[in-house]
């Protein structure tokens, strides 16, 4: 029994492509997308071993960092400076514990861990 009201998905455009060719074609360009962005001055690279790493440097690549940029930029001007002043400290605080984790971690497993420049976090046990 057939359903009328089903239609057919258009077939993929793939050039002639097997589609292990396309996966190829589309992690080469991934992968030249990143190259070009970690020859920028501003530009950091890490090399992330596990999820937790992942996704604490997409927060930052889906638009914090911009957002934060545009934030600061934009205090007393465009937002409103007691709401602007609250979430860069709401921020702040988030990195401060993230730097208290990180060092507690490093700690239990033996690995020496320094706090990034400019960051005074309060270290504990």
């Amino acid at each position: 029994m057939t359903d009328k009201n089903r239609t057919e998905k258009p077939a993929k455009k793939n050039d002639g492509k097997a589609e292990g060719e396309e996966r190829n074609d589309r992690g080469q360009r991934i992968q030249e997308y990143k190259a070009r962005k970690a020859s920028l001055m501003d530009t950091s690279v890490v090399y992330s071993r596990v999820p937790d790493t992942v996704r604490v440097i997409q927060i930052m690549d889906r638009g914090g960092d911009f957002a934060l940029n545009k934030l600061r930029k934009g205090i007393a001007v465009r937002y409103d400076v007691t709401e602007s002043l609250g979430l860069l400290e709401a921020v702040a605080a988030a990195t401060r514990a993230l730097d208290v984790a990180i060092g507690r971690v490093c700690k239990t497993v033996g690995v020496e861990y320094k706090s990034p420049p400019g960051l005074n976090a309060e270290k504990k046990g």
